[in-house]
């Protein structure tokens, strides 16, 4: 012990250390530790330093003290991007949305993107809709920011508003984009809106990534057509992933098929890949469901 005083004693500390031990003492909740490193880093001049002083702006906010997120902030001669973003998220997450408006008026730059994102966090969905709308350029990111924005919101009939604006521009849906409005699609049992997404997958050639095949068993199996799910999975072009088979045995059994689901968890063994605890739910669901108390003991 004696020792390892003396190391650490000894060598001066440098920005990474600080910005490490920060981090691992907001993971914690601790603002007093943050504090008594933010004196440490007086103490050894790293105030000054922007990526001591980036850091201690994101781990006050992540410890709910956005004033002193904002101290820190004004305090910097000349704060990045980064810096910027970092304040702006202290913001979000403190609930000064006030503040946060006047920091993106402020801003010698400015990223729109990370501000849908941040909005869409804080649930702000008009400030959402105004940022997006006043993008001068729209690129495959935003649109799938507004998207996913949207459907996280419940605002699903303006996803699919925007997904056909998308359309009509001529621009092609990421996978973020596609992923996005068959999720809002499976929440809202838009079943017709989904086989038209589904359409545009296979014939713009999106049916090799397995995401979106996850999603379309996900959106079929919700929306009440199983089969059709079933046959998403077994005509995946690419490898299934443990989502993929979870997703349909979780179909199967949200609709009374106890027998297939156990049947295809075999089927997934079978095939190299090791159930988890999330596959075992709707298992131990359509069990339960079906009386099937043997072969639930099976599987167990």
């Amino acid at each position: 012990m004696r020792t390892e005083s003396y190391l650490f004693s000894s060598i001066a500390p440098d920005s990474f250390t600080f910005a490490f031990l920060l981090k691992a003492a907001a993971n914690y909740g601790s603002l007093i530790t943050v504090m008594q490193l933010h004196c440490q880093a007086l103490l050894h001049g790293l105030d000054g330093h922007l990526f001591v002083g980036t850091t201690l702006i994101s781990m006050y906010g992540e410890c709910d003290r956005v004033d002193f997120s904002m101290k820190v902030f004004d305090e910097m001669l000349e704060p990045n991007v980064v810096a910027w973003n970092a304040v702006v998220t202290a913001c979000f997450r403190g609930g000064d949305l006030e503040s946060s408006e006047r920091l993106f008026e402020s801003m010698p730059f400015k990223d729109s993107t990370s501000w849908l994102a941040g909005y869409t966090k804080a649930g702000e969905m008009e400030m959402v809709r105004k940022v997006f709308s006043e993008m001068e350029v729209k690129d495959d990111v935003s649109w799938s920011s507004m998207i996913t924005a949207l459907t996280q919101n419940g605002c699903f009939d303006e996803v699919f508003s925007v997904f056909m604006d998308l359309q009509q521009l001529g621009l092609r849906p990421n996978e973020v984009s596609l992923t996005g409005v068959l999720s809002a699609c499976a929440q809202a049992g838009a079943f017709a809106f989904g086989r038209v997404v589904h359409g545009f997958v296979e014939k713009s050639g999106y049916s090799w990534i397995i995401s979106v095949n996850n999603t379309l068993i996900d959106m079929y199996s919700k929306c009440g057509n199983v089969a059709i799910a079933r046959l998403v999975l077994e005509t995946m072009p690419s490898t299934k992933n443990i989502v993929s088979w979870t997703s349909m045995i979780a179909g199967l059994a949200m609709h009374g098929h106890g027998e297939e689901a156990i049947q295809l968890l075999h089927e997934m063994e079978e095939s190299g890949i090791k159930p988890d605890r999330i596959t075992f739910v709707p298992v131990l669901y359509a069990c339960s469901h079906a009386g099937l108390i043997e072969q639930g003991h099976e599987c167990f």
